[in-house]
Order: structure tokens, then C-alpha cells, then sequence
């Protein structure tokens, strides 16, 4: 074979392979703009029941039924004899608070439950007013439990679904109500 012959051979397969590679780095370049597209893309959801349909977006921000709905839940958590707290819901801090206040009330032979009466929300800070039962055997009453709640927001998860935690609770004293 004839050097010239094998130069022009070696020339040829030079110019496949540039237009094979420009050609290849084109259509990755397209493959990726279409994969971030389509990643960026909200997720589609269908709620598979009798009848599958397409579920709308929720809103990620905070409606006031739903912290209403969950200083209900973590209050109980809080305050309820019988009521196992959950870290997923409660700080820490609030937790150990708990136990302590039912390691009191277990000595005396006392139970207590919260209702939440009502709830005025200001920032992170929560107003509550509620009203706490405290049962000692058969005897039941019924007190005044005015108190102030601040909550922070987490990641939302099958054991906390309202993306909340309760960080701090304290009992409003009449003279800081009164101001």
C-alpha cells in the first residue's frame, strides 16, 4: 500500500469521526435540555381509588385551620395523661417538660386534659386559650389555661403531615394578659 493512499485513508475516517462526535455531542446537548425541562416539571399525582383522578398541588404555606389543627394535636401530645409525644411534633425541651409534669401528676394520683377553646396567631407566636381538666379519682374540674405556644416549621412527613413543631409553650399569667 502507497503512503499517499493510506494518508488519504487515515483523512477520510478522520472526517467520519468529527462529524460522527460533533453530531453525538449535539444530540447530548439536546438530551440534556430536555432532561432539566422535564425535571423542573411539577410532579403528577393521581389518587388511586374507585375512581383514579388527578389531585390538585397543595399550597407548601400554612392556612390557619391547619395550625389550629395541629396546636390541637401537639397540645394534646403536650399536656394529655395517656398521650405518648411525639420528636417529630414536639421539641425536645417540651418533651422532657411533659415528663416531668406526668411524673407530678401520676404521684398525685391526678390525670389532666387540654381543649383548645380558641387560637390567635401573630408571626411564629400562637394565643391560646383553652380550658384544662384535671381529674383526681371521680372528681372532675375544670380551669382557665390561658397560653402562649411557639411553633417553627420542618420538612413534612407521614408522622408530621402539617410540616410544624412545637417549640415552646408557657401559661399567660393574668398580668401579662391584662397588657
Amino acid at each position: 500500500m502507497r503512503f499517499t493512499t493510506a494518508w488519504s485513508s487515515v483523512l477520510s475516517q478522520n472526517v467520519t469521526l468529527r462529524s460522527a462526535t460533533i453530531s453525538l455531542s449535539v444530540c447530548l446537548g439536546l438530551v440534556s435540555v430536555l432532561a432539566v425541562k422535564l425535571g423542573a416539571k411539577e410532579p403528577i399525582v393521581i389518587e388511586r381509588s374507585c375512581y383514579s383522578k388527578l389531585l390538585a398541588k397543595g399550597s407548601s404555606q400554612h392556612t390557619k385551620e391547619e395550625i389550629e389543627a395541629f396546636l390541637r394535636t401537639a397540645l394534646s401530645q403536650r399536656f394529655d395523661s395517656g398521650v405518648e409525644p411525639s420528636l417529630e411534633v414536639i421539641s425536645l425541651e417540651e418533651v422532657s417538660f411533659k415528663k416531668q409534669e406526668q411524673q407530678d401528676l401520676t404521684s398525685k394520683n391526678m390525670r389532666q386534659k387540654v381543649i383548645i377553646n380558641s387560637v390567635d396567631m401573630s408571626g411564629a407566636d400562637a394565643k391560646i386559650d383553652a380550658d384544662r381538666l384535671i381529674a383526681v379519682g371521680q372528681v372532675r374540674t375544670a380551669l382557665a389555661f390561658p397560653i402562649r405556644a411557639t411553633i417553627s416549621t420542618t420538612n413534612r412527613s407521614d408522622s408530621n403531615p402539617y410540616g410544624l413543631i412545637l417549640n415552646r409553650v408557657s401559661q399567660i399569667s393574668k398580668k401579662d394578659e391584662n397588657q
